[in-house]
């Protein structure tokens, strides 16, 4: 299967290509330009590079933030637009739990963040084992002071680690509960009426 990859929920945007779940290419742009100038651009080069076309892509993902609202819509906007065009699956990821599953081998608790303005970021608390991932906490928007106070009473011990610090005659701290990982759904809609995605769309059916 080959998807393609869209991430618009920051300043700088960037594409992938992925084939069986081997990454083939991925361009990264942080010139300043607008998402809507780059994006497009940077999947097609992706797309000629490797000698493919938009024939062979079987489904396509895209970051569904947190982030830049408007750089989110951007993303989205293409995703479903390409995807509408032709006919393939579109798949919305968390931006946060994206950045969590690029640590690989790591294992332990991750809170990736990303600056919300106004004083907040945008955080979700994960834990990673060898490039499983379990959530801990929905992702949201947190003041920078609330989240610096409540990490220290949310990290704890890996629990191998935990069980073996335990006394014998004590029983390890339960691992806190973790939420189910929200399903894959598909994003795919079809416009009723003449918009953006159907003009996105009528381009990549050529």
């Amino acid at each position: 299967m080959l998807i393609l990859a869209f991430e618009t929920s920051a300043k700088a945007a960037s594409a992938a290509l992925l084939e069986d779940g081997k990454l083939l290419a991925e361009s990264y742009q942080n010139t300043g330009l607008t998402h809507s100038q780059t994006l497009m651009v940077m999947a097609e080069n992706l797309l000629h590079q490797c000698g493919k076309t938009v024939t062979d892509v079987n489904a396509v993902a895209v970051a569904a933030g947190p982030g830049s609202f408007t750089g989110v819509r951007i993303g989205v906007a293409a995703a479903k637009g390409f995807a509408w065009g032709r006919e393939v699956p579109c798949y919305g990821v968390s931006t946060l739990e994206a950045m969590a599953l690029s640590l690989g081998a790591y294992q332990g608790y991750v809170c990736p963040v990303m600056d919300a303005r106004r004083s907040q970021v945008y955080h979700a608390l994960f834990y990673v084992n060898h490039g499983s991932l379990e959530r801990i906490t929905d992702d949201r928007a947190i003041a920078l002071e609330q989240l610096k106070q409540e990490l220290p009473h949310v990290f704890q011990p890996a629990p191998e680690k935990a069980e073996k610090a335990a006394p014998a005659a004590q029983q390890p701290a339960p691992k806190a509960p973790a939420a189910p990982r929200p399903a894959v759904k598909p994003v795919v809609t079809a416009p009723k009426k003449k918009s953006l995605l159907e003009r996105i769309g009528s381009f990549f059916r050529r």
